[in-house]
């Protein structure tokens, strides 16, 4: 992006995204096959040798899959019946594949549910990261901000967000209370795969950029007041600029579904690339 300065940050520091696993794609196809209505909540899983053999993989890796969802809510085996597809509403809600599903499935609006958690508690965090801020605290700021400048200046979607959800993260640090930050880290990953679909539209960067440095500012005065409006006004424009990515995926795809709305699938959501079998294969 023309204009935007890039900071000193080393972006190699920046976290990476997962490399897919196997189990992951298993975990996956097991939730796409439950969308598209092969299985029903309330029903079981077909036998584990045949649905190993219908998704090209081991059955020690299935199993691994399995008890991955059974942790998440969506599984329950129980001995001599097989293994059951819990109700959708006892799905956990802060996996990103099984909240996208709730979302299909039970019409739950995914972007505006995480927008308000946001505002209940960011909004609350910058307040206590201007009050309780440190040297250390405002140096993690800063380098995540330099981090973002540089991510625009290369025009990198990946680490644009990476580096955004990373200031985030050091706001929470900031605010240093371990259970707000702990609310945070349980949310991480879902506001990490949002902010990737909402930022496809680079022109909107230095806005962000500009509402970061201003959030940074507040709380490096010590005011709380104005770290929280600040915080607020940012979240107001993740607002406008999840509701313009809906508009946009809507008139491209009049009759699907938005990542970002009320009726995301899981193929929207964090999944391999590639299918289960080419993973298998590897």
């Amino acid at each position: 992006m023309e204009g935007v300065v890039a900071g000193v940050t080393d972006l190699r520091s920046l976290p990476r995204r997962k490399v897919p696993r196997l189990v992951d794609a298993v975990v996956a196809e097991i939730v796409d096959i439950v969308l598209r209505g092969e299985i029903e909540p309330g029903t079981t899983l077909p036998a584990e040798t045949d649905l190993a053999r219908r998704l090209g993989v081991s059955r020690l890796t299935l199993r691994e899959a399995i008890q991955t969802l059974v942790v998440k809510g969506m599984l329950d085996p129980q001995h001599g019946r097989g293994t059951f597809v819990r109700p959708v509403a006892s799905w956990s809600p802060l996996d990103p594949t099984l909240l996208a599903a709730r979302a299909r499935l039970l019409g739950e609006d995914v972007g505006e549910a995480l927008l308000e958690a946001r505002r209940i508690v960011e909004v609350a965090a910058a307040g206590l990261a201007a009050a309780r801020r440190t040297a250390e605290h405002l140096g993690a700021l800063e380098q995540a901000l330099g981090a973002m400048r540089a991510a625009a200046a290369q025009e990198s979607l990946e680490l644009w967000v990476a580096s955004d959800v990373r200031f985030h993260g050091a706001v929470f640090d900031a605010a240093g209370n371990p259970v707000v930050a702990a609310l945070f880290d349980a949310i991480g990953e879902l506001v990490l795969e949002v902010r990737r679909q909402t930022s496809v539209d680079m022109g909107r960067w230095r806005r962000a950029i500009a509402a970061h440095e201003l959030l940074l500012r507040a709380i490096e005065a010590g005011d709380p007041g104005a770290a929280r409006e600040a915080m607020s006004r940012h979240l107001a424009e993740t607002e406008e600029d999840m509701r313009a990515t809906r508009r946009r995926a809507s008139d491209e795809h009049p009759a699907g579904a938005t990542a970002s709305g009320a009726h995301a699938s899981a193929r929207d959501m964090p999944k391999d690339p590639g299918t289960v079998r080419a993973l298998a294969g590897r």
